[in-house]
This record gives C-alpha cells, sequence and structure tokens, in this order.
C-alpha cells in the first residue's frame, strides 16, 4: 500500500462508519482534538502521516499485528496464509470459462495465542518507538515541521487478528470477553515508559465483521487500570477462520 495513500484507507475505514465509534476511559482533554486531527490528517511517508493543528503539530504512524506466529520478517502465519489464499482465489477468477461462477473454500491455519499476542505487539510497538526521532528529523529537512514545535505522537494500532482475539471470561452474563492492547497489564506498562508515544488508539475487528475502537493518552492511561486485564491468567480463544469467496462473469 501506497503511504500516502495508507492514512486515507485507514480513515475511510475506521472514521467514515458512525458504527466504528471511538471509545475511551478516565477524561482527557485531547480526545475532544480528535475529530480535527484527523480531519486535517495528510499522507506521509516516513511518518505514515501528520495532522497541523492551530497550536500543535501532530505526527501519526500506523502498525498492524496479529496473535498468530511470526517467522522472522516474513510476516506472521496468519499474513502469509491470506497471501496464499489471495493467489489460489486469483487462479479460480482466470479459470472461469463456460463454468460462469465458481466458489473458493480455505481454512487459515494459524494458531493464535497470548504469548504471540504480547511478543508480536510488544516488538513492532517498540520498533516504531524508536524511529520516532527519525520521523521528526525527517519532518523537518522536508519543511513539514519547524524545530522547536510542540508535538505530539500518535500511534494508531491495527489488530487484524481475524474476528479479533478473545478470552473466556468467568462471568454468567458475559462468557467472552475482548483483548485490546489498552486494558492489558504489559501495553499498559509499555506504554507508561515509551515517552515519546503521547497517544495511541486501537482498533480491532469484532465478531460480527465491525470494527471497535479505543483511545488512550498519558491523561487517560490510570484509567484503563481499574479494568485492567492479567494476560497471565488468560487465553485466546483459538478460532480456526474459514473462507469463502465467489467468483462470476459479469456482463
Amino acid at each position: 500500500m501506497q503511504k500516502k495513500k495508507e492514512v486515507e484507507v485507514i480513515v475511510n475505514r475506521y472514521f467514515s462508519d458512525k458504527k466504528n465509534e471511538i471509545c475511551y476511559c478516565g477524561n482527557s482533554t485531547k480526545i475532544k482534538q480528535l475529530q480535527e486531527i484527523l480531519s486535517n490528517l495528510k499522507g506521509w511517508d516516513c511518518p505514515d502521516g501528520y495532522s497541523r493543528l492551530d497550536d500543535e503539530f501532530v505526527i501519526f504512524e500506523h502498525f498492524e499485528f496479529d496473535s498468530s506466529n511470526r517467522l522472522n520478517k516474513v510476516g506472521s502465519i496468519q499474513r502469509i496464509e491470506l497471501a496464499k489464499d489471495n493467489e489460489l482465489f486469483s487462479k479460480v477468477i482466470e479459470s472461469l470459462g463456460e463454468e460462469k461462477t465458481k466458489s473458493h473454500h480455505n481454512i487459515i491455519k494459524a494458531e493464535y495465542t497470548m504469548a504471540n499476542y504480547i511478543e508480536n505487539l510488544t516488538a513492532i510497538f517498540q520498533a516504531h518507538h524508536s524511529k520516532i526521532p527519525q520521523y521528526k528529523a525527517n519532518l523537518i529537512a522536508n519543511r513539514k515541521l519547524n524545530d522547536g514545535e510542540n508535538v505530539t505522537t500518535m500511534f494508531f494500532i491495527e489488530d487484524t487478528t481475524l474476528f479479533g482475539n478473545n478470552y473466556e471470561t468467568d462471568g454468567w452474563e458475559r462468557t467472552v470477553g475482548r483483548i485490546m492492547p489498552v486494558f492489558c497489564d504489559f501495553f499498559i506498562e509499555l506504554f507508561e515508559k515509551s515517552l515519546n508515544v503521547d497517544c495511541v488508539i486501537c482498533a480491532s475487528q469484532n465478531l460480527t465483521g465491525g470494527h471497535e475502537l479505543w483511545y488512550m493518552d498519558r491523561e487517560n492511561a490510570d484509567a484503563y487500570k481499574q479494568n485492567m486485564i492479567n494476560t497471565k491468567d488468560i487465553s485466546i480463544i483459538n478460532f480456526k477462520p474459514h473462507i469463502i469467496d465467489f467468483a462470476a462473469i459479469c456482463k
């Protein structure tokens, strides 16, 4: 995906649908600026985007992770499996002839675990956090940012695990719980230690095909601790995602 289009895709996918409301805990003055930040967001290369307000410059960086095994720089098992599925479906489309419609079914063979979730999210968060000084230097060198300006760095963290990540609860009213980074003990600690990041928006697919978004910054991080998940005590429900595609000749 081209970097300048990446921001446009994110805005259209997550912020142009009324069903995708942004949730947050506690009090935050910055979330009131979120609409202004997103409406002024411009795609770029490194970082992924930036937004200029009257008295503030916002660096916007997006990254993805999932809770399947990761194979070094090749990517996660889920990403590899989805790429293979796209290739298989492309062959189905190419084979359309007298048979004007065809269906394609596949199972994503990946194992989703809490250990993978923690390892993958921590590694990619730290990798992007280490690049923040370079993001600022690039923006200054290209005259997008003035040296000494008030800068806020926002991470948009996209959990691309199919169906999102869920765990079984002990409650009888709610037997399945959602796993979002902002409620995880390890992530709250990671965020508090990573002082170059000012705020995060975490997005995840839900079981109905929509998306769930949560916002956290330095002002309201403590509020998430009241409902914090001890990740050592839970296990991710290991779904086996099935994919069904249909190809047809349209005249």
